[in-house]
């Protein structure tokens, strides 16, 4: 029944991913909501500031855990981005230097924010206005590695080109939402405050928003001449479905021009609806579960707020794309707080569980609330939405107070129908996950088996989102521990996102990655480097794609055809491939942070372990003895790679002569 189901699903999915159809869905909710929206009374789900008996009744025992958040603020030194902190990208490639104090300056108005909101007397108001005073001041709220977007492409400010990032529209919501709750207050202080808040976002906010002028620099938004003319657009990432969110939930909260607010929002509805258009119906994310939470998590956030602010009437949960996003982060998962990882996705990476969750609710996708509970029950806070008051993220710590009630029922049920044994719980929770999942727009696979094997592989091509020269690559967990493993991303700097520079990287290049190299040829970047044809097995957990197109011309590849079969205690390896000409010797790839031994010829063994360490397990390698074994050893001196995989990542390098046939294969077997 349940292959059954999955069969169904992927003929589902891929009648509809190939319709070729723009899709309408937010601009026909839009359409269908009465032109006088619920705001701008009453719209908020939350209490006003003066209303203190509702913010003791929402916020409940967590009062004081904010109001000593904020009390850690009171007496904090505000930082100041300097120019040369904006310089130091370009001169650099340093972007930290400009984000490190924006973020410091964020979490303090957050936890002040708060903090003011569950005590209501005034304490933090001065120095909350210290900071949005601060932040109003500012040339531009772009990040330091997004200031080339403007015309000059330099990164310093520029009073004459200010555009949205991700940088401002942080940095808008969490001003926007400190003056709906404390104009007043504001008021009573001075007005110019007020006036300097509604000047900065009109200046960084509203008027770039809607201004084509800016759709270059603000090309997230998919427009290039028109917006209403579909036949006019590009693609669009992560940044359209985040942006949109948080510029909406400024709108919200702040816009009280409704004329101006109708118009905005019905932009973001376009632009969202351009998002659905360009990404497959299946669900999938070509960016990585690390960065679902800004594409279906603010896709999710973005329907709860139209739906609050429209009374009820907005909708679209139901939408069959939308709801198989929310399964997505829950299809990656390895276990053990790992993740099936590609391209500058991370591996280390439990999901954000309060979006997850939130989606599994608003959308009816129960494996998403599920999967939710599990990353919860390996927190610091099981049972309950972990409370940051320190976080940047202010809206987002307000509906983790919002809904914080109905997780914790959520949770205490599950626990209660394993008969409160926690490891039952856990077992529970993932019992309805398939052992197959297929996404095809992006050439994605994981398969599963009894026995906590985990595959995850790939097609695609080498121009993707954060892209990697890694198609055909794939990673291996057991028991919720990586075997043969992805680096993943490294600390983002000028030299990651720039063209020329970027595949200088050693963990961007297909060398480092569990690929062949082919007649002594890894694999280029760019979109004409691809697989022609990959496809799940009818039967068994196997995957195989045509793979000869994505080294290009200089490996005479005429055929290179990957098979991978997932058994029940085993993963076979195997690479068909037929070359014109040979040129130099092959060699397999294959990525460990384990400890790797070679016992003898066509042998090698990997001890692999948990991420504390505290427990392991070892497979055998078995290769073909025509090939010698080498093993390479890299030290990780970037932080966010050791942070991951620790001190050293290992390279096994199965070379063949230099006059191997032009035909042949070779094949792997990875056994306990």
């Amino acid at each position: 029944m349940k292959r059954f189901a999955l069969i169904f699903f992927s003929l589902l999915v891929c009648a509809q991913l190939f319709s070729g159809e723009n899709r309408h869905v937010f601009q026909n909710a839009l359409e269908s909501v009465p032109v006088q929206f619920v705001r701008p009374s009453g719209w908020c789900p939350y209490p006003s500031y003066y209303d203190r008996a509702g913010w003791d009744a929402f916020l409940k025992d967590k009062k004081d855990v904010l109001i000593k958040g904020g009390e850690e603020y009171l007496d904090y030194k505000w930082e100041m981005i300097l120019a040369t902190d904006y310089l130091g990208f370009e001169r650099t490639g340093d972007r930290l230097a400009m984000q490190e104090p924006s973020f410091h300056n964020m979490r303090a108005i957050t936890a002040l924010t708060l903090a003011e909101l569950a005590e209501g007397k005034g304490r933090f108001i001065d120095q909350l206005i210290n900071g949005l005073f601060l932040q109003t001041e500012r040339t531009s709220w772009v990040w330091s590695g997004h200031e080339y977007r403007k015309a000059s492409g330099r990164s310093l400010p520029d009073y004459r080109d200010i555009f949205i990032d991700l940088g401002a529209q942080h940095v808008g919501l969490q001003v926007a939402v400190a003056y709906y709750f404390f104009k007043d207050e504001f008021d009573k202080v001075d007005p110019a405050i007020n006036a300097a808040i509604r000047h900065a976002l009109k200046e960084k906010i509203f008027d770039p928003y809607m201004d084509p002028a800016k759709w270059k620099s603000q090309s997230w938004l998919g427009f290039e001449d028109e917006p209403y003319e579909w036949e006019s657009w590009h693609p669009v990432n992560n940044w359209n479905t985040w942006t949109n969110d948080m510029v909406v939930k400024i709108c919200l909260f702040a816009q009280e021009d409704h004329e101006l607010l109708m118009k905005e929002l019905r932009q973001a509805a376009i632009s969202l609806d351009l998002y659905l258009t360009n990404v497959d119906m299946d669900g999938g994310c070509n960016e990585g579960a690390a960065y679902w939470e800004h594409v279906g998590g603010e896709l999710v956030s973005y329907l709860i707020a139209m739906n609050d602010a429209t009374g009820g009437r907005f909708g679209c949960f139901d939408d069959p794309q939308i709801r198989a996003m929310g399964l997505y982060n829950s299809r990656m998962y390895a276990g053990d707080g790992w993740s099936v990882n590609f391209c500058d996705c991370k591996a280390r990476y439990t999901g954000e569980y309060d979006l997850i969750y939130l989606y599994g609710k608003m959308c009816g996708v129960q494996e998403a609330v599920d999967y939710s509970l599990l990353l919860n029950s390996f927190s610091k806070t099981p049972g309950q939405i972990e409370l940051t008051p320190d976080a940047s993220y202010l809206h987002r710590e307000m509906e983790g107070l919002r809904f914080g009630k109905s997780f914790s029922e959520d949770y205490a049920e599950a626990l209660a129908n394993a008969g409160g044994d926690l490891e039952q719980m856990r077992k529970n929770l993932r019992k309805n996950v398939p052992e197959v999942t297929w996404y095809p727009g992006t050439g994605h696979a994981v398969f599963r088996n009894r026995a906590g094997w985990v595959l995850g592989a790939k097609g695609g091509h080498n121009a993707e989102g954060h892209n990697h020269n890694d198609v055909g690559s794939f990673v291996l967990y057991i028991d919720g521990m990586p075997v043969l493993s992805d680096v993943g991303n490294c600390t983002y700097t000028r030299q990651v996102f720039n063209r020329g520079e970027r595949y200088s990287i050693w963990s961007m290049q297909s060398q480092w990655h569990n690929l062949p190299v082919v007649n002594g040829t890894g694999q280029p970047e760019g979109k004409g480097y691809a697989a022609s044809w990959c496809r799940v097995g009818k039967t068994g957990r196997t995957f195989s794609l045509e793979m000869s197109g994505a080294y290009g011309e200089g490996a005479s590849c005429n055929s290179l055809v990957r098979s991978l079969t997932l058994g029940s205690a085993s993963l076979d390896i195997t690479d068909r491939f037929s070359l014109s000409a040979r040129k130099a010797a092959d060699s397999e790839h294959f990525i460990t942070n384990g400890d790797v031994s070679i016992i003898r010829d066509g042998e090698i063994r990997i001890d692999y372990h948990s991420a504390d360490g505290r427990r392991g397990g070892s497979v055998r390698m078995l290769y073909p003895v025509c090939l010698t074994a080498e093993i390479q050893t890299r030290e990780l001196d970037d932080p966010v790679n050791s942070n991951v995989w620790g001190p050293v990542m290992h390279r096994i390098v199965l070379r063949s002569a230099d006059n191997a046939p032009l035909s042949g294969r070779y094949c792997i077997r990875i056994v306990r």
